[in-house]
């Protein structure tokens, strides 16, 4: 039974993986992978006639999770993250408990297929690489969960089409945010739920100097509750 929830960990492990990933052919990519390593690792005992599997090493089947998959996580993490510093500690969290586990040899499955095959009917090495799926997809997990954000992109990419052309760098002006807005209306009432007004401009004047900066036009979207009545204000 243990082995059977060890490969389903795997899955469950992807799954903030799948939904970091911004395009749907680098999920399908993902997904394939997902299921090649995964036979490689746990279902070897059924496939040992299939040279193309059987001659593959653990090692060799991690390489593109280590060295593509997880760095574009926490790529795409970084890019819609709310406490990049948070996501920097798990990563150490991250390569620590690896290290250690990997020293400790708890759980770490054989390189050699049929060291594998050996592996997988010892119930103490089945509990033990349970154990470690578990603590090494529950890191991975944290920062998704509490930092993780997708409407941080939206928001900055909105932002962008407001400053781009920005003459003065100190920001817009009420009039110039109107005509912005008028222009990119449709992207501003997705945000904000509702059209604005001609005073909300106020509303993201944070140190009321009757000029909109991006970083506080970001931060009155970021303000917004599509669930809440009124346009929300960040001062």
């Amino acid at each position: 039974m243990i082995p059977i929830f060890s490969w389903r960990s795997v899955f469950f492990g992807f799954y903030p993986l799948f939904q970091v990933l911004p395009d749907n052919w680098m999920k399908a990519s993902l997904f394939i992978y997902t299921l090649v390593q995964t036979t490689i690792e746990y279902k070897i005992e059924e496939i040992p006639d299939i040279e193309a599997f059987s001659n593959v090493s653990i090692k060799a089947s991690m390489v593109p999770f280590m060295f593509g998959f997880l760095p574009g996580y926490y790529y795409f993490l970084f890019q819609k993250s709310t406490n990049d510093i948070r996501i920097w500690l798990s990563i150490a969290v991250y390569i620590f408990a690896l290290v250690t586990l990997k020293n400790l040899d708890f759980g770490i499955p054989m390189d050699n297929h049929w060291e594998r095959m050996i592996q997988l009917k010892d119930p103490v090495y089945n509990a033990q690489h349970l154990v470690f799926n578990c603590v090494v997809i529950f890191i991975r997990l944290v920062p998704y969960i509490m930092f993780y954000n997708p409407s941080k992109a939206k928001f900055e990419a909105l932002a962008d089409l407001f400053f781009e052309y920005c003459e003065n760098p100190d920001g817009l002006r009420r009039g110039q945010f109107a005509k912005l807005y008028s222009k990119n209306k449709k992207q501003c009432d997705e945000v904000f739920g509702h059209p604005l007004a001609f005073s909300d401009f106020a509303k993201a004047d944070e140190n009321h100097d009757k000029l909109m900066s991006k970083k506080e036009f970001v931060n009155w979207l970021r303000a917004q509750d599509k669930e809440l009545e009124g346009i929300e204000t960040t001062n």
